[in-house]
């Protein structure tokens, strides 16, 4: 039976690092941040063709749409509703036999098992949402999930590069392109860090053994290690990813959907060096620590 892995977590955290990377071991099928992408059907798929016209997700469509017996397209507009934070408290509150629950559990089971057809135990969707990490928990207990944590300074460094080269900073499903004042929106990302956190800290209390958190920084500098916790956490064997972080071989990247713009160079070298950004503004550095405190202690970051 195909399960999920899940990475859950704040933009700009690695998330499509890390899953690319994952979809190198023989039994895990990496597809990038699923939610987001499996509606969009003229963006490009990292293959290369947009997505309507990949023949790897035209075969997961027509796999989920027999097993299923409805449109895919209701299966995009039920997982992009579901995944909102909106609907966290009703998600929270539900129990197992609520009728939109045992509908969406099986459509769940359905887009996994015709993501990994026959060949492939596990499928990584790296779409981040606190929402759909909870549903996961607490209705398909074969899932597991990864929270990927990243400092909020690096977080909101990449923001910042970002929105100087006009690319727009994004909130809640809505997107802004200021041309200046970038401080209300950097602010927002600081706040959004903290709260996105504490909801992630009330997932897990529904799968704590179900649940691994990972931070990126250990993820850059003791790659390795990090992996051989997730390939106990998930009991699959990375042993091929492993040995390409150590020997400094290309990760390919399969057929990945939303996500940043890595994911369309078809392979890349784990490079720490890339990791390492231009210092944050001195002001929005103070900023982001007195916000983000509680959180950056208790995740160790201040030397717990």
């Amino acid at each position: 039976m195909t399960s999920w892995l899940y990475i859950m977590g704040r933009g700009h955290s690695g998330s499509t690092m890390l899953d690319a990377m994952l979809g190198n071991a023989p039994d895990v099928e990496s597809v990038g941040e699923l939610v987001a992408g499996m509606g969009r059907y003229d963006d490009l798929c990292s293959c290369g063709e947009t997505f309507n016209n990949c023949h790897f997700w035209k075969d997961v469509r027509l796999r989920y749409e027999a097993a299923a017996g409805v449109p895919w397209g209701r299966a995009v507009q039920d997982f992009m509703q579901q995944a909102h934070l909106k609907y966290f408290l009703k998600t929270l509150t539900a129990i197992p036999s609520d009728d939109w629950v045992q509908r969406f559990r099986k459509d769940c089971e359905y887009l996994a098992k015709a993501i990994g057809s026959t060949d492939k135990n596990i499928v990584v969707d790296s779409s981040k949402e606190v929402t759909r990490a909870l549903f996961l928990l607490r209705f398909i207990p074969d899932t597991k999930v990864i929270q990927l944590v990243r400092h909020p300074v690096n977080v909101l460094q990449s923001h910042y590069s970002r929105l100087k080269k006009g690319g727009g900073f994004k909130f809640l499903r809505y997107r802004f392109t200021p041309k200046r004042w970038y401080g209300p929106f950097l602010f927002l990302s600081a706040i959004g860090w903290l709260v996105g956190n504490l909801f992630a800290e009330v997932v897990r209390c529904h799968g704590r053994k179900r649940s691994l958190r990972v931070r990126y920084e250990d993820l850059i500098a003791f790659p390795e290690r990090e992996l051989a916790r997730i390939e106990e956490f998930i009991d699959v064997s990375l042993e091929i990813v492993k040995k390409k972080v150590r020997l400094k071989k290309s990760f390919n990247v399969g057929h990945n959907i939303g996500g940043n713009h890595m994911r369309m160079a078809g392979t890349f070298r784990f490079d720490p060096k890339k990791a390492k950004r231009k210092r944050l503004p001195r002001y929005y550095d103070v900023m982001v620590n007195i916000i983000c405190w509680p959180l950056l202690w208790y995740y160790g970051y201040y030397g717990k």
